[in-house]
């Protein structure tokens, strides 16, 4: 039997922005096994790294497993339903099987943070701390203890969008820790005023030049 591999790109809307990364992958898997009856049942159905409750979305991927081909006009019909959820499909692709997971493939995330107030404070604070070689930032983990973490190992690059009031913060993925934007936009931007949205827009793998190239 032959089997192929998609990799499905749902956007996240303010409708879904409050469901738990665990309750999405549930929907998620339960929706696709109702819905697409060509999925390989022992094949897992695989997702990208957790979103936050609150946070929006143009890249929840997915990968699936099918023994039949499907092309994207075909995806968008069955799956349509998903809009009722705040869901939307955006992309639906065919990759190698012997691909990488979508979570081992991630590098760098991409935020896009829309504040109510965007002053030249927060220009200042990241020039002066794009210097710096190392801004710690002290994680109380669930255990009681306190990890002491260089917030500069995390960042990649940051950006700022005074036409919409936004920080466009690129986020390093390192195992084993998980840095949320809003810690960034605190202590690299120095702001701590309003956030009106969170919006993850893209993962990205890098290439030998250091370019990002779009998962």
């Amino acid at each position: 039997m032959n089997i192929y591999r998609y990799r499905l790109v749902f956007g996240r809307n303010e409708k879904a922005k409050n469901m738990s990364h665990h309750e999405q992958i549930k929907f998620f898997r339960n929706f696709l096994k109702e819905k697409i009856p060509y999925i390989v049942s022992d094949r897992k159905i695989s997702f990208g790294p957790a979103i936050s409750c609150g946070y929006e979305s143009l890249c929840e991927y997915i990968d699936l497993y099918l023994f039949q081909r499907i092309d994207f006009a075909d995806f968008e019909k069955i799956l349509r339903d998903t809009r009722e959820k705040g869901f939307e499909l955006l992309k639906a692709f065919s990759v190698p099987v012997f691909f990488p997971s979508i979570e081992n493939s991630v590098e760098i995330s991409e935020f896009e943070i829309y504040l109510s107030e965007l002053d030249e404070s927060i220009i200042f604070n990241v020039n002066e701390n794009d210097k710096k070689k190392e801004i710690i930032y002290e994680k109380h983990k669930t255990d009681g203890t306190i990890k002491a973490i260089n917030l500069k190992d995390f960042v990649f690059d940051c950006e700022i969008d005074k036409r919409k009031n936004a920080v466009i913060l690129y986020i390093k993925h390192i195992y084993g820790v998980t840095i949320k934007p809003e810690i960034v936009l605190k202590l690299f931007c120095g702001y701590e005023g309003e956030i009106k949205k969170i919006v993850r827009k893209n993962f990205y793998w890098i290439d030998s030049n250091r370019k990002l190239n779009i998962l």
